[in-house]
């Protein structure tokens, strides 16, 4: 089951689903990765080394699978990592980033820039206590500026195809930054930009002999509690 509560409608949704099938799914697409390494001139190989590749020096990555069926019947697999990979948002094969960090980079560049000259400021020393607290406080509110920003830039779209900004449907006070980013929701999101019918799921982290913290190589992992069972209620809710 997929879902929770929906910070729209107020109400709980779930999804039913197949963790099996997504599991296949997700099976297939590390077989792919895995067999490429061995080398073959074709070009889908050749495509699946480079992400083995990229995916390594990234560190490795929570990777999902999504099985689905379109309106004519026929079954159909998404795939999706969370966050970019080594700085590009959509990544061939996989579904598109539902953040756009484009839209925001302006913004963000003009806020790094202040924010450092600030810091700077601070740690120069030599300054009295009002121009401390006024430095502070700018940093502190050109950088909620930027937050709020990146947040309204997000839009999220339910299974009636409805679409709403994140701030209005997710659950809780404070969201976190890269919230939306998380493999899961970009599956969700796009199988209801394509009205398919979600039949399985399945989201484990991808790193053949790197461990990093708690995450281990084809370790099963359940929505994050912070950036996706926020939204989770929202992205499965079908009502217009």
């Amino acid at each position: 089951m997929i879902g929770g509560a929906c910070g729209r409608c107020g109400v709980d949704h779930w999804l039913s689903v197949d963790p099996a099938l997504g599991l296949e799914a997700l099976a297939a697409w590390w077989q792919e990765l895995s067999s490429s390494s061995s080398s073959s001139s074709s070009s889908s190989s050749s495509s699946s080394s480079s992400m083995a590749s990229r995916l390594l020096q990234a560190g490795g990555k929570m990777m999902a699978a999504l099985v689905g069926c379109n309106h004519q019947g026929q079954r159909v697999v998404l795939r999706a990592l969370s966050g970019d990979l080594l700085g590009v948002d959509d990544v061939d094969g996989c579904v598109p980033s539902i953040i756009r960090r484009a839209d925001t980079a302006e913004l963000e560049a003009r806020t790094l820039v202040l924010i450092k000259a600030a810091t700077a400021r601070l740690a120069a020393g030599g300054i009295g206590a009002d121009e401390v607290a006024k430095l502070k406080q700018s940093r502190q509110q050109a950088s909620r500026t930027l937050m709020a920003a990146m947040n309204d830039a997000v839009t999220l779209v339910n299974r009636a195809g409805r679409a709403a900004p994140l701030r209005e449907v997710f659950v809780g006070a404070g969201i976190p930054s890269g919230t939306a980013d998380c493999a899961l929701p970009k599956l969700l999101q796009h199988a209801n930009r394509q009205g398919l019918t979600v039949l399985g799921v399945a989201e484990a982290w991808w790193g053949p002999g790197l461990a990093i913290g708690d995450r281990r190589h084809g370790l099963l992992a359940q929505p994050c509690a912070r950036r996706c069972v926020p939204i989770l209620g929202y992205l499965v809710c079908d009502a217009h």
